[in-house]
């Protein structure tokens, strides 16, 4: 069950939240329901739900749901994907 809105995936139409990362502040689409197969865990904070994710070998938090990244699951994942050695316009080359 999904604790926040979700939207349809622009690629595959699978209903995704749009979360924010819990440190890096970078938004990513989750998938809606909870899997034991993922690795991120959602937690509320005064700021709202953020993501964090789950060092290897971390035990999963008591009472929490486990999620997956939607990149992970979406068949057109490589859609999304910026080449690396691709600069955004918006920043400049150091």
């Amino acid at each position: 069950m999904a604790i926040v809105d979700c939207k349809p995936c622009e690629a595959c139409g699978e209903p995704v939240m749009m979360l924010v990362h819990a440190v890096t502040g970078k938004r990513a689409p989750i998938n809606r329901d909870p899997t034991e197969l993922g690795n991120l865990v959602l937690e509320l904070t005064n700021q709202g739900w953020r993501y964090r994710v789950l060092l290897k070998g971390e035990a999963r938090p008591p009472a929490h749901e486990i999620y997956m990244p939607h990149f992970a699951t979406c068949p057109a994942a490589a859609r999304f994907r910026r080449p690396a050695n691709v600069i955004p316009l918006h920043q400049e080359a150091g």
